[in-house]
């Protein structure tokens, strides 16, 4: 049990420790990532209106990635994502999108994944994204150590499922903080609009109030005013 507990804090270690990569221009300096690195990109980020965003990641093997994104604010939650290969393909392509994810073979240069607000002439948007590998590397891959062609004792095998369930459960919180995200976002809109539309209302009710005593003064005032005259006469 103690062997176990020792492991997943290990791990646990390294999960926080892994890098946040952006870049809106590539130069030589940006990150590399591969199937053995095993590392994942993940940006949260603000897109103005009427405006575009692009990020490039070189790849130095090839191999399968998953890239997952969703708009967390803004407007209808929708945009527009392009993601083009080295040679000018089109890898992925999704119009007013509000999430999604999309698995893509990769090789050797630099994609681009580009996020367009084109479409929207006033909100701007706060849009997550991720990048990563389909596989899991194993715990001697990332320890930089090939592994031997036997077979893995029960205590490595019970390292390799930890190893699993660790990222899984990484995944889990992501998904669930991005919606805890999302639900505080709109709720937090939802209270300033109804406490502009109680200011508003609150508003109006007095000036009608107001201009209700206003009116019956005048009729009052304007029949004294005539029996006056008349007793005049």
């Amino acid at each position: 049990m103690v062997f176990y507990v020792v492991v997943c804090w290990v791990m646990l270690g390294h999960v926080a420790g892994q890098q946040v990569v952006r870049s809106e221009k590539y130069d030589s300096d940006v990150p590399t990532l591969s199937p053995k690195e095993d590392k994942t990109s993940a940006l949260t980020f603000e897109l103005q209106d009427a405006d575009d965003l692009c990020f490039y990641e070189q790849f130095v093997t090839g191999g399968k990635y998953v890239f997952e994104y969703q708009v967390l604010k803004g407007g209808k939650l929708d945009v527009d994502v392009l993601i083009t290969s080295p040679r000018g393909k089109h890898v992925y392509e999704g119009k007013k999108q509000k999430s999604d994810k999309t698995v893509f073979d990769t090789g050797n240069g630099i994609f681009s994944f580009c996020f367009s607000n084109r479409f929207s002439a006033f909100t701007h948007k706060i849009v997550y994204f991720s990048l990563r590998s389909q596989n899991i590397a194993s715990l001697a891959a990332r320890a930089g150590r090939l592994r031997r062609p036997t077979v893995m004792t029960s205590v490595e095998a019970s390292m390799e499922q930890i190893n699993q369930d660790l990222q899984e459960t990484l995944e889990y919180q992501t998904a669930y903080r991005l919606r805890e995200l999302s639900g505080r976002s709109f709720a937090e809109d939802m209270s300033l609009s109804v406490l502009s539309w109680s200011v508003i209302c609150a508003v109006l009710i007095f000036i009608t109030g107001v201009g209700q005593v206003i009116i019956l003064k005048t009729f009052f005032t304007h029949t004294h005013t005539s029996q006056k005259q008349t007793s005049s006469m």
